[in-house]
């Protein structure tokens, strides 16, 4: 072991926390078990550092004799030119990765030679973080199918929101099975104008609740998006579905697969099914504008202090008094 390292851990693990490195808690495990490389990030020369259940350090794969006793991976990237299932050694089957312990993943320096991403890390079950993707350079990446499927703890991905990703032209299944991800944040400015496929993009992502940050994404007009959220029990916002009016307009269950129950009755139209609905100013009225039924009337003045200065909130649904803030409701 390297004893000045073991003494300096401390300090060093507040240095790097307070530098551009991202460290949580799975990653601070990993820097505490590293005896190595100066830190995870950077591996002095090694192209990838291992950590065992039984904290052994190997910087060759191939002295691994069960898949399963990593616990974590550090690895440079800047040799590879395909990273098609790196980590994914199994294909259409619904059982794990042999990575089934797998919990933290550092993967730095991705060249501009890899096109593809897809099924990179996929089926990793016990995976929680990975880091590093910042380092990316993913300006010819064409296919990012299924990369991060199936990894059912995954909550933090550092860096989605610097991965270029304007050529790519498949992304269909591509956070799929992913039923700790709570919110899209990250994803707000990727430039997705030529991406062909996002089917099952976000399908079973039982826990999805924030899908704002992609409603201003610039979709292509033959983009396939069928499926894109099915099973995944999101509340789809007003706000949401007029910035999407041109694709959604005739496929909004297609994208989303709601069954009843997940949609408020509020946000669709009850005599004619569809969701284009829209607040009127002049009547005070929600009105569906596929055929003209009224969904909703709300009261033309504040009844606290009398204003008309009336503002609608379409994530709620609701009228809020511009005077006074009173929420009005319907």
């Amino acid at each position: 072991m390297n004893l000045n390292k073991n003494i300096n851990i401390q300090f060093i693990m507040q240095e790097l926390t307070e530098s551009d490195y991202f460290y949580n808690d799975d990653l601070k495990e990993f820097e505490r078990l590293n005896v190595t490389t100066e830190n995870i990030y950077e591996l002095d020369g090694f192209e990838i550092l291992i950590i065992l259940k039984d904290g052994r350090n190997l910087t060759d794969l191939d002295d691994v004799e069960n898949l399963g006793d990593i616990i974590f991976i550090s690895e440079d990237l800047s040799k590879k030119s395909d990273l098609s299932y790196h980590f994914c050694d199994v294909i259409f089957s619904d059982i794990s990765s042999d990575f089934i312990n797998l919990k933290a993943i550092v993967v730095k320096n991705l060249s501009d030679k890899v096109m593809s991403l897809e099924c990179m890390f996929s089926k990793l079950n016990n995976l929680t973080t990975i880091s590093g993707l910042d380092s990316w350079d993913t300006g010819n990446v064409k296919n990012m199918r299924s990369m991060f499927s199936s990894c059912t703890k995954l909550s933090t991905i550092n860096g989605l929101d610097s991965l270029d990703v304007g050529n790519v032209e498949d992304m269909s299944s591509m956070f799929y099975g992913l039923e700790s991800l709570t919110s899209l944040a990250g994803l707000e400015l990727w430039d997705v104008g030529n991406v062909e496929n996002m089917q099952y993009m976000f399908k079973k992502c039982i826990n999805l609740e924030d899908i704002s940050p992609i409603m201003n994404w610039n979709i292509g007009d033959e983009c396939r998006f069928d499926s894109m959220f099915e099973d995944s029990n999101i509340f789809v916002k007003m706000e949401f579905y007029s910035n999407w009016q041109r694709l959604l307009e005739d496929s909004f269950n297609d994208i989303f697969h709601f069954s009843s129950e997940n949609i408020q009755n509020d946000f669709k139209c009850e005599k004619c099914g569809h969701f284009n609905l829209i607040y009127d100013n002049e009547s005070s009225s929600l009105i569906c504008r596929n055929c003209g039924n009224v969904i909703r009337r709300y009261l033309k003045n504040c009844p606290d202090c009398g204003s008309s200065d009336l503002v609608f909130d379409s994530f709620s649904m609701d009228l809020a008094c511009g005077r006074c803030g009173l929420i009005i409701g319907k």
